[in-house]
């Protein structure tokens, strides 16, 4: 038998000594280098049974390892590692340490130790309160506390310790590093954030037996607050399995939760942030079931039942889900745009050497279709991602091996409705390219806000509905690739829409009206798009999409006031529009097609007038009326100056009329009199003496300027332009 200290031991005391008991008042134990101060202490002998120690005891730089015989040294890196025997199973392992607690004697503990040593780590404190008696464990009070000042705590009784059975204990930690708290009780820390920060732990567990022990947690950290109660099974087993647990998570903040995990995270402001997350986890055969879920993240409230199977090679999970108002890019982190207008663009990353990036180059992590399967069924009262806004959305996808199938997802937008098939496969290995395909179809839908959805701005203010349809795919390893291998048709109809901003009866009406001939195309033209509204009885046209460019060959337009033809492509890899509207006025039916074009950003397009045929439209109107006015006006009383206006206005290449006769002016009439001429003051020459000023009557009123025939008929035939 070997001694149970290998170190001289030396012991003075002060108390008193009885037939079957020693009482210890005060004194001090020396082992080695170790030394101990003894409190109130006592030896009671028990011939019929165990006997009892009651010890109090307390020092400092204890080094429980040396007693222990375990050595924890650091060793070379060039040494040659010695075959590693197998480690033992956990419950074996556990149930032969709890059995070298099995004293030959009861044992009463009062301890309180200052710079323990253990398993290599010094600690601040151990301080003990308990007894071990027959098997038994009763912890009044068990305590840990290392330099930083982490503690950890544990309470209550253990019936059978070296059976782990009859328990009704709790432990708990607090700490200023929950990651390193955790790591040091061998827990896998390497997903949790770095800054994991303060963590206060409690854990009670109670059950008659390891194989089932009930348990009720309490954890602080991140921020939050998280609760969970359920069974504990097999306890000793190498990996315990949870059954019947309940779980909440409640935090007053979900972006800095969010946020510790990912630093880049934002939800944006226009969003309450606090998240209370319940739900109750039963263990199947073949997995676990969640039931009774029911979530509040940011405003949005999720209810609904998730099975995981994970009998098989990965994890099968089927979700039901019912959510309210579901803000997807707020709680992606992916801000929503601010509302833009057609003066206000999008806004798009500008790289280093300064240029314009909308799509990200970056590639597309697919890992996550690989590591499960799933059948999710997802109906919310509406979901918002940007600019749009699908209200009682029904989703439907199954996720198998790498391909993703959206089987459904229906919604009302804008008035009308959408239905949408998807598939998308990968691989799931590193730079190897993701495939789509949609189709989707957009049913009388609000002309205005469907239009700003997919450019990102109000580019455009309307009435009306349309209707939409589209089939495209692609194939790439990141957004870029996949935007610029766009390719696919679609077409779009639409009917009795009133698009505002410009008003095309206007200019009909400017341009049947004589008041209007003197002004230019430009004046016409701007003053047409600057308001009013145009309304078309017809939207219709064929699309095509190439590398990621959306080509319209013939996109009509069909109004009571105008037809137009759009022709032109809006590239969305370069987010660009180019587009040619010819407008074909009802009113005059002579009038020329104006060209009206339109380039820029998709979302805040220029536009420039091609105007030359309709700038030699209005000319020749106003050549032709001017001709009129003037012929109606001279007539036959002045050929030479008709011949020269006409010359002038464009009429000289018409055949000269024949010189009329000359004829005498006729004599003036009285009113036709010149007035007389008032004669030339003349200043005195030098060396004269200047006349004395003479009294003057006040001068009469000058009389009405008579003009010349010739002004006469000038003014009738502008006067007459102008009352036309």
């Amino acid at each position: 038998m070997q001694p149970l200290f290998k170190d001289p031991i030396a012991l003075s005391a002060k108390g008193a000594v009885h037939a079957s008991r020693v009482a210890v008042e005060s004194g001090a134990v020396s082992l080695g280098k170790t030394a101990l101060n003894l409190g109130a202490s006592s030896y009671t002998l028990d011939p019929a049974g165990r006997d009892d120690v009651a010890l109090s005891i307390s020092g400092q730089d204890i080094n429980l390892d040396h007693f222990t015989g375990k050595k924890v040294e650091a060793e070379p890196e060039d040494k040659v590692q010695a075959p590693v025997a197998p480690a033992k199973p956990a419950a074996q392992a556990m149930q032969e340490s709890l059995k070298k607690l099995n004293l030959p004697v009861d044992l009463t503990l009062k301890a309180a130790l200052k710079n323990v040593t253990m398993q290599g780590v010094t600690y601040g404190a151990l301080d003990i309160d308990g007894s071990l008696k027959g098997g038994m464990l009763d912890l009044k009070t068990a305590s840990l506390t290392d330099p930083q000042g982490n503690v950890m705590r544990a309470s209550g009784v253990v019936k059978d310790l070296p059976g782990l059975g009859g328990v009704d204990i709790t432990l708990g930690g607090k700490t200023g590093d929950g990651a390193a708290f955790l790591s040091s009780f061998k827990v896998d820390t390497e997903k949790l954030p770095k800054d994991f920060g303060p963590l206060d732990l409690s854990v009670s567990l109670t059950g008659e037996k390891p194989d089932a022990l009930a348990f009720n947690a309490n954890a602080k950290a991140l921020g939050g607050e998280g609760q969970a109660n359920g069974m504990l099974l097999n306890a000793l087993a190498a990996k315990p399995a949870v059954d019947k647990l309940s779980l909440r998570v409640t935090h007053p903040n979900f972006e800095q939760l969010a946020q510790k995990f990912n630093p880049a995270y934002k939800a944006g402001v226009g969003i309450r942030k606090d998240m209370d997350v319940y739900a109750n986890i039963n263990m199947e055969s073949d997995g676990y079931s969640l039931s009774g879920l029911k979530a509040a993240i940011g405003g949005m409230d999720l209810t609904g039942a998730v099975k995981a199977n994970t009998s098989g090679a990965k994890p099968d999970i089927t979700a039901n889900l019912q959510a309210g108002t579901v803000p997807l890019d707020i709680l992606s982190g992916k801000n929503k745009t601010a509302k833009t207008t057609g003066n206000s663009p999008a806004t798009s990353k500008v790289t280093a050497s300064g240029e314009n990036v909308r799509w990200s180059r970056n590639a597309i992590n697919t890992a996550w279709m690989q590591a499960f399967n799933l059948d999710l069924k997802v109906n919310a009262k509406a979901v918002e991602y940007g600019h749009w806004v699908l209200n009682d959305t029904a989703f439907g996808a199954t996720l198998k091996d790498g391909v993703l199938d959206i089987g459904q997802m229906d919604a009302r937008v804008y008035g009308g409705t959408m239905a949408l098939t998807a598939n998308l496969k990968s691989t799931g290995k590193e730079r190897d390219p993701l495939s789509f395909a949609v189709k989707s179809n957009f049913k009388d839908v609000a002309l205005e806000p469907l239009a700003a959805s997919f450019s990102g701005a109000k580019v455009i203010k309307a009435r009306g509905n349309v209707s939409l349809d589209l089939d495209a795919s692609s194939t790439g390893i990141s957004p870029a690739a996949l935007i610029s291998g766009l390719t696919g048709k679609g077409d779009v109809n639409g009917r009795n829409v009133v698009v505002q901003g410009f008003d095309l009866a206007a200019m009909s009406r400017s341009l049947v009206s004589t008041n209007k001939v003197f002004d230019n195309i430009s004046g016409l033209a701007g003053a047409a798009f600057s308001g009013g509204e145009t309304a078309f009885e017809k939207i219709e046209g064929p699309f095509t999409i190439a590398e990621g460019v959306v080509k319209f060959d013939n996109l009509q337009m069909t109004g009571p006031t105008a037809n137009i033809a759009n022709k032109g492509t809006i590239s969305l890899p370069r987010w660009y529009i180019d587009m040619n509207s010819t407008i074909d006025l009802a009113q005059p039916e002579d009038a020329p097609n104006l060209d009206v074009r339109f380039q820029g950003p998709l979302d805040n397009p220029g536009n420039t007038f091609a105007g030359q045929a309709m700038e030699s439209y209005i000319n020749t109107r106003v050549n032709q009326k001017l001709q009129k006015v003037i012929g109606e006006k001279l007539g036959d009383k002045n050929p030479e100056l008709n011949t020269l206006l006409n010359s002038v206005l464009g009429g000289g290449n018409a055949p000269a009329p024949a010189p009329a006769p000359v004829q005498a002016a006729p004599a003036p009439t009285p009113q036709q009199q010149a007035a007389p001429v008032q004669e030339q003051q003349i200043a005195p020459s030098s060396g004269e003496a200047a006349p004395a000023p003479q009294p003057q009557e006040p001068a009469p009123a000058p009389a009405e300027k008579q003009l010349s025939p010739e002004e006469q008929i000038m003014k009738g035939v502008l006067e007459g332009i102008l009352k036309q």
